[in-house]
């Protein structure tokens, strides 16, 4: 016994409202009519009962020990650190749009008005984190650090020698100021659009200074060799990012 056809004209209808729904979902979490939201409650710190009950209430996350930086959050993995005299800033990012998603969180203060950065330490290409519009409107600028491979996204953005761009190689040291900078190995793919697989490299940094040490993960995975990261350089601080597990499929 066959299956009666269903009519085109219902099949087209259903199609459609299938076709809407998707907008609509990605809309929504793509952030398209650009809802902003504070901090807390855009990444859920204010879910957190831990967080309630901490002092912590803002984006300015004060030194918690002596020696330790001063941070500031941007959004997503960037941060400005304050540390023993020196200004970095850490896959900064200021922009409104990445691709398609529309910025969520009430923005930071705008890249011009950072002042002098010493450094901007880059993890790797992708655009959520080598961002040429921020680099580009920091006043002053002295050098771009990232994976070396990849000192072409920034070639152009901003004049040279007035900022150099340093190419870091793994394990080997790049001095700024009082701050030691060391790429040390993340599990993610570096290159500027391509999603699978590519020559370039994505780190994680180690950052020395005053007999203290803190480690800026990037974007990696659990593939990472963190245990020999700890072992070898012994950090006290660590700027983790959190996420890539919802949904389950595909970011599994």
């Amino acid at each position: 016994m066959t299956k009666p056809k269903t009519p085109r004209g219902i099949r087209r209808r259903i199609m459609s409202a299938g076709l809407l729904l998707l907008l609509l979902v990605a809309g929504w979490r793509l952030n398209w009519l650009g809802i902003k939201h504070d901090w807390p409650d855009a990444t859920g710190w204010s879910a957190i009962p831990e967080a309630q009950r901490s002092t912590e209430t803002s984006d300015h996350l004060p030194a918690l020990r002596a020696g330790w930086p001063v941070l500031h959050w941007l959004g997503h993995a960037g941060f400005l650190m304050e540390w023993n005299g020196v200004r970095l800033l850490l896959d900064p990012n200021d922009a409104e749009w990445v691709n398609v998603c529309r910025r969520s969180m009430t923005p930071p203060a705008p890249a011009s008005t950072w002042g002098r950065i010493a450094a901007a330490i880059i993890s790797h290409g992708h655009q959520a984190h080598l961002v040429p519009s921020t680099l580009k409107n920091v006043p002053t600028l002295d050098c771009i650090v990232l994976p070396a491979g990849s000192e072409e996204y920034v070639r152009g953005i901003r004049p040279e020698p007035a900022t150099r761009i340093v190419g870091a190689v793994l394990h080997e040291p790049i001095h700024v100021g009082s701050v030691e900078i060391i790429a040390v190995p993340a599990a993610h793919n570096g290159a500027r659009n391509h999603p699978w697989a590519s020559d370039k490299k994505a780190f994680g940094y180690i950052l020395r200074s005053g007999g203290e040490t803190v480690y800026f993960a990037g974007d990696t995975g659990f593939a990472n060799d963190f245990a020999g990261i700890r072992d070898r350089y012994h950090p006290s601080l660590a700027i983790l990012p959190i996420g890539a597990f919802a949904p389950r499929f595909p970011l599994r």
